[in-house]
């Protein structure tokens, strides 16, 4: 019942091959399957699925949302912005906030530090200097 409902919520998880989520968390399952959140969480705990496209712990495809997006959603869009900036005068965190803001996404300037350096990317200075180097 859990999983069937998860799988129901995540259904563009696997639609995309594991490349989207739909932004989910145990509350919401719990709601939906009238368990409670704890039941939720200790039923997920240690456990792993297997699809077309790989194996995964089952807790993967619950995460924290931020307006309706989920981390993982931000840290793509985030990744994305950074890729197509101008390398020569690379954007800041506040510049990249503003973009991500037109985009609905409203996080703090130390949010998007925190998940730059999540996804191993260095920070105007460095992205800047990496640029000179090549």
């Amino acid at each position: 019942m859990i999983g069937q409902t998860i799988a129901e919520q995540q259904e563009i998880f696997f639609a995309t091959g594991g490349k989207k989520f739909t932004p989910l968390n145990e509350s919401q399952i719990a709601l939906e399957t009238h368990l409670n959140v704890s039941t939720i969480s200790r039923t997920v705990r240690s456990k792993y699925f297997q699809c077309d496209f790989g194996i995964f712990p089952l807790n993967i495809l619950f995460s924290s949302k931020i307006n309706n997006f989920s981390q993982k959603n931000i840290l793509n869009m985030l990744k994305k912005i950074i890729l197509n900036e101008n390398q020569k005068n690379p954007l800041t965190d506040d510049e990249i906030k503003n973009k991500l803001l037109k985009n609905n996404i409203a996080v703090s300037r130390r949010t998007i530090s925190k998940y730059r350096k999540k996804l191993g990317i260095g920070n105007y200075y460095q992205r800047q200097k990496n640029y000179f180097l090549l």
